[in-house]
């Protein structure tokens, strides 16, 4: 993984002071259910934001273990994503509408997406008139040498929510901006073309992690080039036989060479083929 699998042991050791600071109460004055602690996780569900209109978003926050992992969107190789769903109140639904960003995590070979340390996922819900007490429940993976699936229920009243503290806001995923991409086959291979304009910068390393899980060869090498202000990606099909689709979204996260350093950026691409 090109951004933060150096910083792990470090990020780890983060994680590990949170699950206990935050276990033992902390000055936390956002609006949050009670934690559910596991053996390999501590969970928990904040308000983001007070109930408007009915609509409310919610912070599904995992602090894993050091060591373990939970899974991204598309786990890639094996695992599974988180799911949540309400129980109460009758009539409101919810989705999980924001992913951090992942780390390409190989094992032995076998490539997964995920997510080491601290994590939240971003929920959306929306409640009957008058609801204000929410009731759900959420399902996740741990990971290290085995997998273990983990389950929580949360309960909170987000009728007068308090606002979220800068821990929580800070890990918060950011939306990352849209671009394009034009999306054709290359040979055995499945090629995106982008605009290097729109990337603010030539990329000198790129990774594409796709929001399907069968269209890409997770464990197969990807490769890149720059030319003629284009960055062309080269993915593996999952199946080398079958057709090529119409499209393909996923994210896109390069490293562009700044200030002596690199910095990086990411984006949001849904790449089409061509008319």
């Amino acid at each position: 993984m090109m951004v933060g699998m150096k910083s792990r042991d470090i990020l780890a050791g983060i994680a590990l002071g949170a699950l206990c600071g935050l276990a033992t109460g902390g000055a936390i004055a956002e609006t949050a259910s009670p934690p559910v602690v596991t053996a390999h996780a501590r969970a928990q569900l904040v308000a983001l934001g007070p109930a408007e209109d009915g609509r409310v978003s919610l912070g599904l926050r995992l602090a894993v273990k050091p060591g373990w992992y939970t899974y991204w969107r598309n786990p890639g190789d094996a695992g599974e994503p988180p799911t949540l769903k309400l129980s109460t109140p009758d009539g409101a639904t919810i989705a999980l509408v924001g992913w951090p960003a992942p780390q390409r995590i190989d094992t032995g070979g076998i490539v997964s997406y995920g997510h080491y340390d601290q994590v939240m996922f971003i929920a959306n819900a929306t409640l009957p008139a008058g609801a204000t007490r929410i009731q759900a429940e959420a399902t996740w993976l741990v990971c290290e040498k085995v997998c273990v699936p983990e389950t929580g229920k949360f309960a909170l009243d987000v009728a007068a929510s308090a606002p979220p503290n800068a821990a929580t806001l800070a890990l918060k995923p950011v939306p990352p901006p849209s671009v394009e991409a034009i999306l054709a086959r290359a040979g055995d291979r499945l090629r995106l073309t982008i605009d290097v304009a729109k990337l603010g910068g030539a990329p000198v390393a790129a990774y594409f992690f796709p929001y399907q899980s069968d269209i890409v060869d997770h464990s197969a090498k990807q490769g890149f080039r720059v030319e003629a202000g284009s960055l062309a990606l080269e993915l593996t099909p999952f199946d080398a036989r079958g057709k090529t689709p119409l499209e393909l979204p996923g994210l896109l996260e390069i490293e562009i060479a700044a200030d002596g350093g690199r910095t990086t950026r990411r984006f949001d691409v849904l790449a089409r083929v061509a008319g």
